[in-house]
């Protein structure tokens, strides 16, 4: 159920991750700010998995690796939020 509830919350804010880029760039430079943050996403998929089986691997246990990636996520909403207010708004 929290998994469910956790990619929804993940899901939904991707259409507006996207819209970030459009803030600060124009043109070329907004196609690739878009890029890189298909390029991260992709390498997210590829490390995550590997991120848990280290951590598997050192703690015996899976659960330090999903806190860990976890906690990487909120670090990502955390800064996320700490854009300026006059670029979210206009």
């Amino acid at each position: 159920m929290s998994l469910t509830i956790a990619a929804i919350g993940v899901y939904s804010t991707t259409s507006m991750l996207f819209t970030i880029p459009g803030l600060f760039l124009s043109g070329v430079g907004m196609a690739a700010g878009v890029a890189m943050i298909n390029r991260f996403g992709g390498l997210g998929g590829f490390v995550s998995p590997y991120v848990v089986g280290v951590v598997k691997d050192l703690a015996a246990s899976t659960n330090n690796g999903v806190i860990f990636i976890s906690c990487v996520a909120i670090v990502g909403a955390l800064l996320t939020l700490t854009l300026p207010k006059k670029l979210v708004n206009r």
